[in-house]
């Protein structure tokens, strides 16, 4: 069963028995939605399903799954492709077998390429950073997805960050999951048998990415005007806040950034180099909220079985871009080590450098085509990178300082969506966009953050 396109569902209203019926195949007797939540850009609710029993023509009732998860559009949330997207993406990976290329798509692979190379039924595994939930149905204002058992999974909230426990597992999944969707540049008429399987899926994601976000990202698609007209005025508000957490010297080191940032179009330069580096997948809201762990207990945080793989979930920013943008995002969100040495400069360069070098050896080290969770050594200067460390580090720069011009343009925004949540929630969702403004002017302040000369 494929994933259906239902374009009139806007609420959960207009889901009912009989669509459910012709979903999934079978007779639904009745419908219930609850509220999980969890969803900061989305509505999610827990949809659960009770099935006629006594339908003779459907399919075999005591399989089918009675609960799922159903999304939907907030009208709040000024970002009208977020389920257009998210619904592409689950197309994508649907013609995507997890173990292996579907025939389906190793023929769109020979048509785009112009070969002619029969499919072989013995390819390599493709090798999983995370899983991906299966979508029932997706639409322009909606998603119905499959629900993995809460009793199955351990999950976080956002505003929780990252335990330490799992972020160098993280970090490592995230650069697998970038080197394996890097778009290298190769002869698309080469034989099919002489392109490695990451080539032909990078192939494939290429081709489908005009589908997908053009601008994947948190943020990312606010225009370049809106931010030179929005970034400085938007600025005070934000400090104020800071004060209570940024010593005084290090407030004013950021004013001297802000209003340099604010001159001779470094706006529109950071953006701009921060947009044109298209490598490799991006998913674009990469943070422990959207990150589920198999069961602790049940398998090893550090794995490659498929069983001990997390699932990462809600891909309605995924495209192709910049893969720092996804690392500057999970990093800002929640790496509270960042967070917890705010008083001292030179502790948060101290982790902030361990961080880069994993991800960065993890993402050069060819070896993660057969997934690692052990760190990489330090990789020799004779094998091929996809990127020189310099070029690492000052695409770094460019993102996190692209991150930093991004939250202090939607900081009212995102103080306006704390202030929706219940009461007792408030003040829970304003620490934590305190926390993330933090991180961000820590790294900033770091020996990996601003330079006078990074955007000449």
């Amino acid at each position: 069963m494929g994933i259906a396109q239902i374009d009139s569902v806007a609420d959960p209203t207009d889901v009912t028995p009989a669509l459910l019926s012709e979903l999934l195949q079978c007779k639904v007797t009745s419908c219930q939605f609850n509220a999980l939540g969890k969803g900061v850009m989305s509505n999610v609710q827990l949809l659960t399903v009770c099935y006629d029993g006594h339908d003779s023509g459907s399919r075999n009732v005591g399989r089918l799954p009675t609960q799922f998860i159903a999304k939907f559009k907030k009208p709040e949330i000024p970002l009208p492709d977020l389920f257009s997207v998210e619904g592409a993406f689950y197309r994508l990976s649907e013609s995507i077998s997890e173990s292996h290329l579907s025939a389906d798509t190793y023929r769109e692979y020979h048509e785009l390429a112009d070969t002619s190379v029969a499919t072989t039924a013995d390819e390599p595994q493709i090798p999983l950073s995370f899983r991906i939930v299966k979508a029932v149905a997706t639409g322009p204002s909606w998603l119905m997805l499959e629900l993995i058992p809460p009793t199955e999974i351990d999950t976080f909230e956002v505003h929780e960050g990252c335990p330490p426990n799992v972020l160098d597992d993280l970090v490592i999944r995230l650069a697998c999951m970038h080197a394996f969707f890097w778009i290298h540049d190769h002869d698309a008429s080469e034989s099919i048998k002489e392109t490695s399987q990451q080539k032909k899926l990078a192939f494939i994601f290429k081709n489908h990415s005009r589908y997908l976000s053009s601008s994947p990202g948190t943020g990312h698609t606010l225009p370049i005007d809106s931010r030179q007209d929005q970034f400085l005025p938007s600025w005070p508000a934000v400090r104020e806040r800071l004060t209570r957490y940024i010593k005084s010297d290090d407030l004013h080191r950021m004013d001297n950034i802000a209003h340099l940032t604010a001159t001779d179009c470094r706006i529109q330069k950071c953006a701009t180099r921060v947009t044109q580096r298209k490598y490799t997948m991006v998913h674009g809201d990469f943070h422990i909220g959207n990150i589920l762990f198999p069961k602790a207990g049940q398998t090893a945080v550090h794995g490659c079985e498929e069983s001990c793989i997390p699932w990462l979930v809600d891909w309605s920013m995924v495209g192709l871009g910049n893969p720092l943008i996804d690392l500057v995002f999970f990093l800002v969100v929640g790496a509270n080590d960042i967070h917890i040495h705010q008083e001292d400069a030179s502790i948060t360069s101290k982790h902030l450098e361990r961080i880069l070098r994993l991800y960065y050896n993890s993402l050069n080290d060819r070896k993660l085509t057969e997934f690692s969770t052990t760190e990489p050594e330090n990789l020799s200067t004779q094998q091929s990178l996809l990127l020189s460390w310099d070029e690492f580090v000052s695409m770094f720069r460019e993102c996190l300082l692209n991150q930093f011009i991004i939250l202090v343009c939607y900081d009212s925004l995102c103080r306006d969506m704390a202030d929706a949540f219940p009461c007792d929630e408030k003040d829970v969702y304003h620490d934590h966009f305190d926390r993330v403004n933090v991180r961000c002017v820590r790294m900033l302040l770091s020996d990996h953050g601003w330079t006078e000369n990074m955007l000449n």
